[in-house]
């Protein structure tokens, strides 16, 4: 299962699209090295063609989640710096609101 890492790896750097182009790479290099005929893209056991397809949905499964999962953290920080900002903002605005009820005269 190390081409599982692989597509993880290139969905958690790349996105989705580039797992997917690994997803279907890393089912094709089984195919290529590990099946017989070996080095060759054919297939004599029909067996085969369902590993492939379990292997590919779960490829494709996991790369989904994972990009699905970048994504989520990239909100995630985009709102903890906005909510920063606001604090910063709100900060300002209470200092400078108290600096002039100070300065105010009194009525």
């Amino acid at each position: 299962m190390v081409y599982m890492l692989a597509v993880v790896f290139v969905a958690a750097k790349f996105g989705r699209n580039p797992a997917i182009l690994a997803s279907i790479a890393a089912v094709l290099t089984f195919d290529f090295f590990f099946v017989q005929p070996y080095y060759k893209f054919a297939v004599n056991d029909t067996q085969y063609f369902i590993t492939f397809g379990v292997m590919l949905a779960i490829a494709l499964i996991t790369s989904t989640l994972t990009s699905q999962l970048r994504r989520q953290a990239q909100l995630s920080r985009q709102r903890e710096q906005r909510t920063e900002s606001l604090y910063h903002l709100s900060r300002e605005l209470a200092a400078i609101t108290g600096r002039q009820a100070n300065c105010s005269p009194r009525l």
